[in-house]
């Protein structure tokens, strides 16, 4: 079934995790993610059993992602070789996004003898990483677990902690496209608190925000998050919001709510009193997709008014002039990108690519947002040209990509022999 899309749409679904996944659900779920063109679904797993194969394709087949959550125990953790088997099989079904663990940063999940002990952001790693490596193996992208907004070790904190050691240890992941992901929950404040991040707010701190500051505990996580990844491993990492506006892990997100936040998904700016100027702007281009959690199934009529509601925005963004496309989906086989200079295209580099072209037919162009429409895209451009964050968003949409850096009659000679 095709639906209009806009590439811009970053909404997403969460799946509740106590329902099935057998075919009949998901043929109730369909109507409803084509509905609101939703492009992520968010599925819970504790890793004992896979989802089934039909029901994932299924979901792909539609044009939407789903994105695995591994809600596991941290201690004792899974061996990688535990879950090796699964991973591979979700790959091979087209899966390509995995968080792992839950809040890692909260003491409620660790048993007390094991919170208590020094080191804490160091045992996660020795937890986390192996599990990261064995996805990435296989050809998934493994993200950085949702951490609880302020939390028992405070979250700011315990990521900046995490991305260092991750960069310490293990730097080819962040090389690589390591995600991030954030619990985006309202707490019941406004649309924008926290947005500007601790450059707009210097007086927030650990566990003390002073009367008149504002800190990372609302919608704005984000702005905090990107700060710490851009002073920590010198970009923006793709980042992914949880339960978007929720409240809390089980609440649905208020019709509102969630009105505001898929608006901010798909490119359009929300009216916001408390906002710089009146108007809060879409959220930025490091932001992969957020998910909305809704209470019960799409036969629900609370269910059904949400989904009526998400379809007004959609059906306006689309109608509004956005470029149509099913986001996912690679309607582009392979795209050789090239950079753009003040000056125009050098000749050189247009001669230098003209043997690649006849050999593999490529759609050649300059274009990011259709570089992210290919199934393959081959970079002829050095980071100073086209950073490695431009890159990483591409990862992230699902392509693969491959930085060639040659310069003229290396260039020439390079492509001449693949």
């Amino acid at each position: 079934m095709d639906r209009p899309v806009s590439p811009k749409n970053r909404l997403g679904l969460h799946y509740p995790p106590d329902e099935p996944t057998r075919v009949a659900d998901l043929e109730c779920w369909k109507p409803l993610l084509i509905q609101t063109g939703a492009s992520w679904l968010v599925l819970e797993t504790d890793g004992s059993r896979a989802i089934p194969e039909v029901f994932l394709r299924g979901i792909l087949e539609i044009g939407v992602r789903p994105l695995l959550h591994f809600k596991l125990s941290l201690d004792p953790a899974p061996r990688p070789a535990e879950l090796e088997p699964l991973l591979r099989a979700y790959a091979r079904w087209g899966v390509r996004y995995v968080v792992f663990f839950d809040r890692p940063n909260s003491s409620a999940v660790w048993p007390p003898a094991a919170w208590t002990q020094h080191d804490l952001v160091e045992r996660f790693l020795d937890r986390f990483l192996p599990l990261a490596e064995a996805a990435w193996q296989v050809g998934m992208i493994p993200m950085l677990p949702p951490l609880e907004p302020g939390g028992s070790y405070w979250d700011t904190a315990f990521l900046r902690a995490t991305l260092q050691g991750v960069l310490r240890r293990k730097p080819g992941l962040v090389q690589n496209g390591l995600g991030v992901s954030a619990y985006a929950w309202s707490f019941g404040r406004p649309v924008s608190w926290g947005w500007g991040g601790a450059e707009r707010w210097p007086e927030a701190r650990p566990y003390l925000t002073p009367q008149g500051s504002q800190d990372q505990r609302g919608l704005g996580i984000f702005d905090w998050y990107r700060e710490i990844s851009r002073s920590t491993v010198g970009r923006e990492l793709p980042l992914f919001l949880f339960e978007a506006g929720s409240p809390g892990e089980q609440s649905a997100c208020p019709v509102e709510l969630a009105e505001n936040i898929a608006c901010l998904l798909q490119g359009e700016p929300v009216d916001e009193a408390e906002a710089p100027e009146g108007k809060l702007p879409p959220f930025p281009g490091c932001i992969l997709g957020g998910a909305i959690r809704m209470a019960g199934s799409p036969r629900d009529e609370s269910v059904q008014l949400l989904g009526a509601v998400l379809q007004k925005i959609r059906d306006r963004v689309v109608t509004g002039g956005a470029p149509a496309g099913l986001n996912g989906a690679h309607p582009i086989h392979h795209y050789l990108l090239l950079p753009v200079y003040e000056w125009g295209v050098p000749e050189w580099h247009l001669d230098a690519i003209k043997p690649f072209i006849r050999k593999y037919q490529p759609t050649v162009g300059f274009s990011l947002a259709e570089a992210a429409l290919a199934e393959s895209v081959t970079v002829l451009a050095t980071e100073g040209e086209i950073p490695e964050s431009a890159l990483d968003h591409l990862r992230f949409a699902g392509c693969k990509v491959e930085r060639i850096e040659a310069r003229g009659t290396s260039l020439a000679s390079l492509l001449a022999e693949r």
